[in-house]
């Protein structure tokens, strides 16, 4: 491969990173708006519902599970922000440990799977740890830490991406939240909408048929 054609590649993948990170900078930015604005929602509505007049001619019921659904949205939204710094630290900070990378995640054995994990557990609480990561005397030994820090590198890797699933699942119960407030505030105003429309229609079809307003 030429130097030309090695230059390319490495403006396309600086060029693929800057996309990733400005992608993703949207979506916590969107994340983080929709968080404050769940948080004033269920804030507000407390307060508002709280007065006993209001009780009586709203369906609780449904403000309840728009509440549930904020929360749900309020803990989702704030997780997914929290952990996706710390979870790109982790994997920066063992990535840049050396590693040995097995042709399959097939060739890991059980317990070695169960190590990376337990692993990855522990570097989401202590990002910054040095477990496996330390100089061996015993060569086999060594590969056999390195093998695994490879494995808990890919596992903190697939953990960064599935932070979409999250900000997916905030989208979702945000709309559900935004339904369940807004279904009562709209069958209360439907009612009285519906009866001047229909006096409207009806004081129009009298002023056409007897000419005058009845």
């Amino acid at each position: 491969m030429t130097n030309a054609r090695m230059g390319t590649l490495g403006w396309e993948m600086e060029q693929f990173e800057k996309n990733i990170k400005a992608a993703r900078q949207i979506s916590r930015n969107a994340v983080y708006r929709i968080v404050l604005l769940s948080s004033a929602i269920v804030g507000f509505s407390v307060s508002i519902f709280s007065i006993p007049s209001l009780q009586e001619n709203i369906n609780l019921f449904l403000v309840r599970w728009s509440w549930y659904a904020f929360l749900v949205v309020i803990i989702f939204g704030a997780f997914s922000l929290l952990f996706e710094g710390r979870i790109r630290y982790a994997a920066t900070w063992k990535g840049r440990q050396t590693s040995i990378w097995a042709d399959s995640l097939k060739d890991y054995t059980g317990y070695e799977n169960f190590l990376a994990y337990l692993i990855v557990l522990v570097t989401l609480l202590y990002p910054a740890n040095l477990i496996f990561n330390k100089v061996q005397a015993d060569k086999e030994k060594a590969a056999f830490q390195q093998k695994v820090n490879g494995l808990v590198v890919h596992r903190l890797a697939r953990l960064v991406h599935s932070i979409v699933v999250l900000e997916t699942l905030v989208f979702v119960f945000l709309w559900q939240g935004l339904c369940c407030s807004l279904s009562p505030l709209w069958s209360e105003c439907r009612s009285p909408i519906t009866t001047a429309a229909i006096c409207s229609l009806n004081t129009r079809v009298e002023v056409r048929f007897w000419g005058r307003p009845f």
